[in-house]
Parts: structure tokens; sequence; C-alpha cells
């Protein structure tokens, strides 16, 4: 109901994520619907061919395996296109704050270390990880977290790209 003439070409679509939240609402997942639309300003998609560009640029500037970090992974993307030899040689981590993507990872990429939650939840070690690679969220808007919260590292982190680029320095 609701629906003006110019936005029928979507209904099937949007009648079928509603059906598919309903499902998952069966299966115990609260609030699926209210989840999706926390998630769309930052749910990107990045295409693959963008992915391995950005692998042949890591393989130029001489990285070959070690522990990766992907800071907002989505359904890991990086981790599937990632270069087979760098792949079966490094240690896989990645963090994800939507639950329900963040379980899809978790099912994708079962032999990687995935936290569900924000990265400014997270406990992990500063200077551990050898690569971290992401198609991170762009915004002005910002985050708290603990380890970063300083006036000299605050006063740059009130857009929440800054955040994760100092994010990702630290670790």
């Amino acid at each position: 109901t609701g629906w003006v003439s110019s936005n029928t070409k979507y209904r099937d679509k949007v009648q079928s994520v509603y059906s598919l939240a309903a499902e998952l609402e069966t299966l115990g997942i609260k609030d699926v619907i209210s989840r999706i639309k926390a998630s769309t300003q930052n749910a990107h998609y990045t295409s693959i061919p963008v992915i391995r560009s950005v692998y042949k640029a890591v393989k130029q500037l001489g990285f070959k395996s070690g522990k990766i970090l992907e800071p907002s992974a989505g359904i890991g993307n990086f981790f599937g296109a990632m270069p087979f030899a760098m792949r079966s040689q490094s240690n896989l981590f990645g963090v994800e704050l939507d639950e329900i993507t963040g379980n899809i990872l978790k099912y994708l990429y079962d032999d990687a270390n995935i936290q569900v939650k924000g990265l400014q939840q997270t406990s992990l070690p500063e200077s551990y990880f050898d690569l971290v690679i992401s198609n991170i969220p762009f915004g002005s808007y910002s985050v708290y977290d603990k380890v970063l919260d300083n006036a000299k590292e605050k006063k740059h982190l009130n857009r929440i790209h800054n955040y994760f680029f100092a994010k990702a320095i630290k670790l």
C-alpha cells in the first residue's frame, strides 16, 4: 500500500525483502527490517574488479602474506577475491558491525577470525596486522573508541572514515 506509480517497478523486490525479513524473524532474528534500514548508509558492495586492482597494488608494494584484517568486511568480498597464494599463506581477521551480514561472513569464511561488532568494540592488538584492507564506511559522523580517546587524535575523528584510517594505522 502507498505505492506511487513511479515506484511500482521496485514493488516486487521490496516485497521479497519483507518476505525474507519475516522468515528470518520466525528463525529468531529480530528487527530485521530496522537493521536493514540502519545499515543502508554504509552497506556498500565493492566489485571484484576493483578489489583485484587493490590487490594488484598491494602486491606491487611487496606484500605477499601475513596477518590480514578487513575492518568493515561485509560478506567478505576482499577475502573472496584475495589471490590464492596470499590467502593460503595468511591468517584472516574480519570485523563486521551488522549482525546478519557478519553471520554470513562467518559462514562463508569459517577459517577466519571474525568478530561481529563495531570496530570500536573489538580488542584487536595494536601493531599486530601486516595488512588492513577494506572498503571502509565514509560519512560525517563519528564513533567513540576508548583506545583513540585523546585530544590529539579525537579532534580528527569526527568523520567515520577518519576513524577507520586512524584505527587501521594503530592495528
